[in-house]
């Protein structure tokens, strides 16, 4: 059975850091239901080392099959130049257990990953993740 998407999302690119936005939580016909634009902003970040920025607001859960697919969609990522994920957990009422949750789903994935109080100091950790000598892309 199909369900309608739970949770919002928004995206813009910041250089070559995607930032996602979004208030959930979030289950797997949100994360599925990616569009035109956004499928051609992940293309052009696929050609050079890219980060995340993700900002969640309020219940920052992902339900079970959306916490696989995220982890896949991740993984699938990684193979395209992806290097890192900067996180804000904003408005929540259990900040605790939303890191533990985010943090389980991004270590699943192999991702490197923090948690940050503020974008400017989110931002900074992705630059120097971005220009990590392990991170150039050689050509």
């Amino acid at each position: 059975m199909k369900f309608p998407g739970h949770g919002q999302l928004s995206a813009i690119c910041e250089n070559n850091i995607l930032v996602i936005e979004g208030t959930g939580p979030w289950n797997i016909e949100m994360l599925s239901s990616t569009d035109e634009e956004a499928t051609k902003m992940l293309q052009e970040l696929y050609l050079q080392p890219w980060a995340v920025l993700a900002i969640m607001h309020g219940n920052s859960t992902f339900l079970p099959d959306a916490a696989k697919k995220l982890q896949q969609i991740i993984r699938q990522e990684k193979t395209h130049n992806r290097v890192a994920t900067a996180i804000i957990v904003t408005y929540t009422a259990h900040p605790s257990f939303s890191k533990a949750h985010l943090a389980s789903i991004y270590q699943l994935a192999g991702e490197t990953f923090e948690f940050f109080t503020n974008k400017e100091a989110a931002m900074d950790w992705l630059t120097r993740q971005l220009c990590s000598p392990e991170n150039k892309k050689t050509s």
